[in-house]
């Protein structure tokens, strides 16, 4: 049970698990109030978990009630403490009026908590720094304060103190140059946490001055690779996954479909590798509903990367793309596909205990590395689980993948021109004994380590 829960938590590092029941880029639309010119800052915010998504409907442009400032303060309040230390600070006043001016007043509190602030006059700081900008009328400060508004507060007052910090997540994140040609390479965990974000700024400066982004496969452009996947994902011919797996897998299915209260009469129809790989993402989300797993991947690098690239319009090419990624995983012998089911459910049903590795736990492991930029116990940690494994599983994990990537990554650094690219892939692919950068410098090129 070890090895094939290393197996499966291998798997979401190095390859984006395509989801068809509770998809990433399809989430139910509903109708939100929210002004265009704070969607993309809106989309920073979401990623540090200050906020629920629930709020977009509640009156999000209706000042703001008590209950939900005073939960809004306390999620980065929790922000603030991970990177900094409380310190003896005099607060400024403030009253029980919902305006702009006490929200930034307590924003401002929060900061000298933690020795983040100068002396001076308040709102001076708080503009300066980029925590309020106002409008052409000023920074009202005497008006209500909306939700809306003091989210972006919020975030910005995070993302100022993550920044004076250094802090933020780093990556493992490497560069190479060849000419007027510049690659970043960042390797993702394709199932993220809040914890990741906000982002370190080395990371988010090499993106703003890259002319495009490379990823495995664009989740978000669904055009001919959804009807693709769908066409491999599912069974067709009628029959249902009960007529290809053993009973004793079966009974244990259904067993897992209930806890999840998931219709069996829709997952069923999946084939063994796209079940496994639907269940795999919920079993790592650490809840029990759909939706956690539907978070996790959202805050995966690579969507996180992507859906910034759309709203900032810069361009998204793929290394490999949806159909390629789906016939990986539907190309596996019927024998491992069931085998990978059962390490799935299994680790459900019965999670690891006692000196067992739980996939989850492992996946935290990861992440913290990735946080902290610790490339050796990242690449340690990731190596030894995939040691030993199957096979089939790491021919279609790494070989040809890594070297067809590699070639890819030589062509754009051998092109003429200037052009900078950040690429965005899963990390195994960066440190597994027959990797990406291995291949690069194999052949002269100097990949250079960032941090």
């Amino acid at each position: 049970m070890k090895k094939t829960k290393k197996m499966i938590a291998m798997i979401m590092m190095v390859a984006i698990l395509i989801s068809t029941i509770t998809p990433v880029w399809a989430d139910e639309q509903q109708t939100m109030d929210v002004s265009s010119w704070a969607v993309s800052k809106l989309n920073e915010g979401e990623k540090f978990g200050i906020y629920p998504m629930t709020w977009y409907y509640e009156n999000f442009k209706d000042t703001i009630t008590q209950e939900k400032l005073t939960e809004l303060l306390k999620q980065v309040d929790l922000k603030l403490d991970v990177v900094a230390d409380k310190v003896d600070f005099e607060a400024i006043t403030v009253d029980d009026q919902m305006t702009r001016g006490n929200i930034l007043a307590q924003y401002y509190n929060l900061l000298g908590a933690y020795g983040l602030v100068t002396k001076g006059d308040a709102m001076t700081f708080m503009q300066s720094n980029g925590i309020v900008s106002g409008t052409f009328s000023g920074l009202n400060l005497d008006r209500p304060c909306n939700t809306e508004q003091a989210i972006l507060f919020g975030i910005n007052t995070i993302q100022f103190a993550y920044a004076k910090l250094e802090a933020g997540g780093k990556g493992v994140f490497w560069k190479v140059e060849k000419g007027g040609n510049t690659v970043y390479l960042l390797g993702s965990v394709h199932v993220g946490s809040t914890d990741q974000y906000p982002l370190n700024t080395m990371l988010t400066d090499a993106f703003d001055a890259s002319d495009a982004l490379l990823v495995e496969a664009d989740l978000l452009n669904q055009a001919g690779g959804m009807d693709y996947f769908r066409s491999k994902a599912f069974y067709t011919d009628g029959t249902t996954i009960e007529s290809h797996i053993s009973k004793e897998l079966y009974d244990k299915l259904i067993n897992v479909l209930e806890k999840y209260n998931l219709d069996p009469s829709v997952y069923t129809t999946l084939k063994p590798w796209s079940l496994a790989n639907e269940l795999n993402v919920v079993s790592m989300s650490n809840t029990d509903q759909t939706e956690g797993a539907t978070e996790g991947a959202n805050l995966g690098i690579d969507v996180y990367f992507t859906v910034k690239s759309y709203l900032t319009e810069k361009p998204v090419y793929e290394l490999e793309g949806i159909p390629y990624q789906t016939d990986l995983f539907d190309n596996l012998t019927p024998e491992f596909q069931e085998t990978y089911l059962t390490a799935v459910v299994d680790g459900i049903l019965a999670p690891a205990t006692g000196e067992a590795t739980d996939s989850s736990k492992l996946l935290d492991e990861w992440l913290t590395y990735w946080i902290q930029g610790n490339l050796d116990k990242f690449t340690t940690s990731f190596n030894a689980s995939s040691e030993e494994e199957s096979t089939e599983l790491t021919d279609m994990l790494f070989g040809k993948r890594d070297q067809d990537m590699a070639e890819k990554i030589k062509n754009i650094l051998e092109q003429e021109g200037s052009t900078t690219y950040f690429v965005v892939v899963g990390a195994g692919h960066f440190i597994n004994p027959t990797n990406i950068i291995k291949t690069l410098e194999a052949d002269g090129y100097t990949v250079d380590w960032m941090y």
